[in-house]
């Protein structure tokens, strides 16, 4: 089974893609685990491209249910940006010493199987491999 999606990076998009997601798990009867990873990493990936790039750059989203993955794959047009460069976040200092950001790319990538980027073509592609098994 196989979800996409192409849209400006616009907040309003990222709604009207939330909504679809919610129609998503309904008909692909994902695991509540599966599905809060799978919101939180496009909520987060979808979300910096639109705070963080370009306007009106193009985000394309696909999502692959496999028999115990689901896989995402997001890209842009939005300037470069390597998720994977980031520092990470001081997970255990007080809230008020923390630097803001790093926070979601850093449970995407505790909470997901595999977390990849690559540079084409002028595009960031990051690409999500969440467990999808039998719980």
């Amino acid at each position: 089974m196989e979800f996409t999606w192409r849209k400006t990076n616009t907040m309003t998009n990222l709604q009207g893609l939330r909504d679809q997601l919610e129609e998503l798990e309904d008909t692909w009867q994902l695991p509540f685990k599966t599905m809060f990873v799978l919101q939180l990493t496009i909520d987060e990936l979808v979300t910096n491209a639109v705070m963080h790039c370009k306007k009106n750059a193009t985000l394309d989203l696909i999502i692959k249910k496999l028999e115990n993955e689901v896989v995402v794959t997001i890209e842009d047009d939005a300037g470069f940006f390597n998720p994977l460069e980031l520092k990470e976040p001081d997970i255990d200092a007080p809230a008020e010493e923390r630097c803001i950001g790093g926070l979601g790319i850093h449970l995407v990538k505790k909470k997901s199987k595999k977390f990849e980027y690559r540079r084409e073509n002028d595009h960031n592609i990051v690409t999500v491999t969440i467990d999808n098994s039998p719980q």
